[in-house]
């Protein structure tokens, strides 16, 4: 996938930066982003010696800190044994009221997890905290971006990357004038993903196609409206799917996440893609075992019917992580930061219902816009597509690619929205792709299913701006919650 840019509707948005804009605590103050300072990698000053800290923190952490015990030294020779006093760390306290998730020498941290810390007093500023993550042994920081809650008494890190397992990390920062270094350690194993991608698994059997349907567990911020946004996010159902990533289950790859709205097609609480509404398609995910990790840029476009214009926004930095619980359900932590709301606030018309809310929350002239939460997702069925291509309809100026079963939609009609198309020829030279023929994909038959505005559609038709060569080529096709490749020769 070439671009980031993907279309986006107005209940597809709730999840995007009112569900799936979440940080790793699931319950802290509202927070709102001060100041965007992304952290890269560094040196850091060796020649300081930072006290280290240990034991339980004030207030209600429910980290444990590691159990005391004994510490054994190592003997070399005729080398005089240390004693235990002796090893023991330099005891120093954070200032009264405030704690670090991770917690002090937490074991078994996940490896899609962020930093917080919060305090009952306010931070200068998101720069003044000058925090630093080392993994191991490393004085190179790793890295990540930093944001400051909107009352200045949560402070956020977001690593760029996922944590590897089994590894201690370091967390160096400032507080007050006066430094301070903690540890956390993760878990021992990355675990195997238990999905199959949904890429073009259905040939292999029933019951490999999976999705999530999300529901909002915390919105942290806004926080004044986040009772109001989670009785919204209830009235929607959203899904989620992990798209072909190309490790092994229990390696390391790269892959898609999926969003899509849906509905209760059938009334019998099965929520089914509504390929009406629009998908969005996240590139660029890292997946090790069970975890996956998305952090950069993106760009929402959404379009107007009819109108055959559309409206960009930028989102500076998306961050969403998570894993594939033992269970098969999902849980999942970000965030989403906006430099400049007023790029929102035109993103959405005043009189639906996140234009209000978007009112509510940030100046739309010289604010800026950030949110977060967690969420989880419980496994909900698919059908089992199986893609083809149609050898009778392809030829050179279009491709057809059959769907059997049938997919749903509220309305008889499926565009561009949903889909994204790319062809490659026999050297995997790129000869089309729909981002920059959006009119060119679509849906062609569809089938009413009862009296209510349900319809189906069994194939999906790609007009080609200019006829293709004889020769051999691949398409891989992006539908939803759905991959596929496959290929077709033009004699």
């Amino acid at each position: 996938m070439q671009s980031m840019t993907r279309n986006v509707s107005f209940s597809l948005a709730v999840l995007l930066f009112l569900m799936m804009t979440v940080s790793f605590t699931g319950c802290l103050d509202s927070a709102k982003k001060e100041t965007n300072s992304p952290i890269t990698g560094g040196d850091s000053d060796s020649d300081v010696e930072l006290p280290t800290t240990d034991g339980d923190l004030d207030g209600d952490l429910e980290n444990e800190a590691p159990p005391d015990g004994d510490m054994d030294a190592e003997s070399d020779g005729d080398e005089e044994i240390v004693s235990e006093e002796e090893m023991e760390k330099e005891v120093v306290e954070l200032p009264q009221g405030t704690e670090i998730v991770p917690g002090i020498g937490e074991g078994d941290v996940h490896l899609s997890a962020s930093v917080t810390i919060r305090s009952d007093s306010e931070f200068e500023s998101a720069d003044a905290v000058a925090f630093q993550l080392f993994e191991g042994a490393s004085e190179t920081g790793m890295d990540g971006s930093v944001y400051l809650s909107l009352d200045k008494k949560a402070f956020h890190f977001w690593p760029a990357r996922l944590l590897h397992p089994n590894e201690t990390y370091r967390c160096r920062f400032t507080l007050r004038d006066t430094s301070y270094e903690t540890d956390f350690s993760t878990v021992a194993e990355a675990g195997s993903m238990p999905l199959a991608g949904n890429f073009n698994v259905a040939m292999g059997g029933e019951g490999e196609y999976a999705s999530f349907h999300v529901k909002g567990d915390t919105v942290l911020d806004p926080f004044d409206l986040a009772e109001s946004i989670l009785n919204i996010a209830d009235t929607q159902h959203p899904l989620l799917a992990l798209l072909d990533f190309d490790g092994e289950p229990d390696g390391e790859g790269m892959g898609h996440l999926a969003y899509a709205d849906s509905m209760d097609f059938g009334e019998d609480d099965v929520y089914e893609v509504n390929h009406t509404s629009t998908a969005i398609l996240i590139p660029q995910v890292a997946y090790h075992g069970k975890y996956f990790h998305y952090s950069g840029s993106f760009t929402l476009t959404r379009g107007e019917w009819g109108s055959g214009q559309s409206l960009q926004v930028s989102i500076d930095n998306l961050f969403i992580a998570g894993y594939v619980k033992d269970d098969g359900s999902l849980w999942f932590n970000g965030g989403l930061y906006v430099s400049d709301c007023s790029t929102l606030a035109e993103f959405y018309p005043e009189e639906d219902y996140i234009g209000i809310a978007l009112a509510l929350v940030c100046d739309p002239v010289n604010d800026d816009f950030f949110a977060y939460g967690t969420a989880d997702g419980e496994t909900n069925a698919m059908a089992d597509v199986v893609f083809a291509i149609d050898t009778e309809k392809t030829n050179a100026g279009q491709v057809v690619v059959t769907l059997n079963p049938g997919l749903d939609a509220k309305y008889a009609r499926v565009d561009h929205k949903t889909f994204n198309v790319s062809i490659l020829d026999a050297s995997d030279g790129e000869v089309f792709n729909s981002e920059d023929h959006a009119d060119s994909v679509a849906a062609s038959e569809f089938t009413k299913v009862g009296d209510e505005q349900h319809y189906t559609f069994n194939d999906i038709t790609v007009t080609l701006p200019s006829a293709l060569a004889t020769g051999t080529y691949k398409i891989k096709l992006w539908l939803s919650l759905y991959a596929w490749e496959g290929s077709f020769t033009i004699e």
